[in-house]
């Protein structure tokens, strides 16, 4: 474990500059946001499935309604591996850090499994691998509208 840049933090770094991106495409996507007491923990999950692509959400806010899930478009995963490249998330790989001078805050975990079968993994806690808050924005602006659509379905919302 290394010393992290900000005090308290501890864990390791991931793969760093070293890394190289996998460019196999994505064929399964899981990020897991978990956030404060009281805040929406929730999962966002693509994958594929008999051909299609299958986008499930679980939040704390609908626990009663087990997964919800809908069909989406192939473009999605193209678009979340298009954000891969574009943020150096291969660098992200190993990426396992937790700040021990929160008391309460927030974390996450990303797994990515590639169509020749690598894959990616990280997670934080109260520390956060670089460009994550942009590679987020990005990813929740594609994931939030399967979200609502799932819900919809679900007669959730």
């Amino acid at each position: 474990m290394g010393k992290g840049f900000f005090f308290g933090e501890k864990g390791t770094d991931g793969e760093g500059r070293r890394a190289r991106d996998n460019e196999s495409g994505i064929a399964f996507f899981d990020y897991r946001y978990d956030g404060t007491i009281g805040a929406d923990n929730f999962r966002y999950s693509l994958s594929k499935q008999d051909g299609a692509v299958i986008f499930k959400y679980e939040s704390m806010m609908y626990g009663d309604s087990g997964k919800i899930e809908t069909k989406a478009d192939e473009e999605v995963l193209e678009k979340l591996y298009a954000a891969y490249i574009e943020y150096r998330l291969a660098e992200w790989n190993g990426y396992s850090k937790y700040n021990t001078m929160v008391c309460d805050g927030n974390g996450f975990s990303l797994d990515i499994r590639f169509n020749d079968g690598a894959t990616l993994f990280s997670s934080g806690m109260n520390a956060f691998p670089p460009r994550y808050a942009e590679f987020i924005t990005v990813m929740r602006e594609l994931l939030d509208p399967l979200r609502d659509k799932a819900l919809s379905e679900a007669g959730r919302q």
